[in-house]
């Protein structure tokens, strides 16, 4: 029992410290992100032998980190490292926090599992799920789980909607487009503060709104887009149609919320206290802010199966200038891969 508080109360404080970090200034976000990456890259070379071997295969051997410009000499890993190494040579078993398995929908080829903290502390709770609703730094992420937040989820192939708490409904994108009118009624009875979607999913909800007089109540106050592309027209109708803000946001399955729109919706800032984001060129060094390169990212804080210096497979480039919402993150426009729906009959193919 006391090992359980003690690790709950270890997870919201690291939580906290992420959290407030992208109101510092840039070097002391670099200090950050130098010392979590340093004591990540020695806990994998010590402990996971497939990590070592790709080290000792593309260098350097045994690194040492104290900057960034040292952290741009380790090599890179892509899906096909999730596949050269067998299961046990990739992950630390011994590592006592909570494991859960998550799974890649394998839109983008094979997909992969990845084994996080059960909880993921810093990439994935709500204070920065939806960090854009914190303009300055004297908002609590507290404040945030008052909020009632409905998520239409691609994962999975069955018709379920639960509401296991009052404060969250899940409802799998399946029942959604098999039943829109029932799932669209639920949605209204939840009276969600917060939807979040696909772009596709979301111009479904907002189509069948606009099409339905019952519907004109449903007004979340923000929607958050992930997954694929937002257009600008995309926005606009789903802004028009449910007269709420929309918030475009980037992340994976591999690692949890990698950036998102603050209030000014002119770039993603990047999590920069969970998350380490770099943009390269084709031989590996790090770009020119301004300038397009291939998006490389680590997770700073799963240790039981460390995700380092991985190649997205998307592209984007870093603003030259800092954010006017007051934020110091660097913020990310992403041009990632697309995906296209078509409708055959009833039936909407990703």
């Amino acid at each position: 029992m006391y090992k359980k508080s003690l690790y709950t109360f270890l997870c919201r404080w690291n939580s906290l410290r992420a959290f407030y970090l992208r109101w510092r200034n840039p070097s002391q976000i670099e200090q950050w992100q130098v010392k979590y990456g340093a004591a990540l890259v020695t806990h994998a070379y010590a402990n996971i032998p497939a990590y070592r071997a790709h080290h000792e295969k593309y260098g350097p051997v045994s690194p040492s980190i104290v900057s960034l410009k040292d952290w741009a000499t380790l090599p890179t890993i892509s899906k096909r490292f999730f596949f050269d190494y067998p299961l046990d040579e990739r992950i630390d078993r011994n590592r006592s926090f909570p494991l859960q398995w998550s799974h890649t929908s394998g839109t983008s080829g094979q997909p992969i599992s990845i084994l996080h903290r059960n909880n993921r502390d810093t990439s994935r709770p709500k204070s920065v799920v939806f960090s854009f609703l914190y303009s300055r730094p004297w908002v609590i992420p507290q404040m945030i789980f008052r909020l009632r937040v409905a998520v239409i989820s691609p994962q999975g192939n069955s018709h379920s909607i639960s509401n296991q708490h009052k404060q969250h409904l899940f409802i799998q994108a399946k029942a959604f487009r098999d039943a829109p009118l029932d799932c669209l009624r639920k949605l209204v009875a939840f009276k969600a503060d917060i939807l979040k979607s696909l772009p596709s999913l979301l111009m479904d909800t907002a189509t069948t709104v606009s099409a339905h007089d019952e519907f004109q109540t449903f007004h979340p106050k923000y929607v958050v887009s992930y997954g694929d592309t937002l257009t600008p027209v995309m926005r606009n109708y789903i802004e028009t149609s449910l007269h709420c803000e929309v918030f475009d946001q980037y992340g994976m399955r591999e690692t949890g919320v990698l950036a998102t729109e603050c209030s000014r919706h002119d770039g993603m800032h990047i999590n920069a206290g969970a998350i380490l984001l770099e943009i390269v060129d084709e031989t590996g060094s790090p770009v020119t802010n301004g300038d397009e390169g291939r998006i490389i990212v680590t997770d700073l804080f799963n240790y039981n199966m460390p995700i380092i210096r991985y190649d997205t497979g998307d592209k984007g480039f870093f603003f030259p200038t800092a954010c006017t919402c007051g934020l110091n993150t660097r913020r990310l426009q992403l041009f990632g891969r697309t995906s296209e729906q078509l409708t055959l009959g009833e039936q909407k193919i990703n």
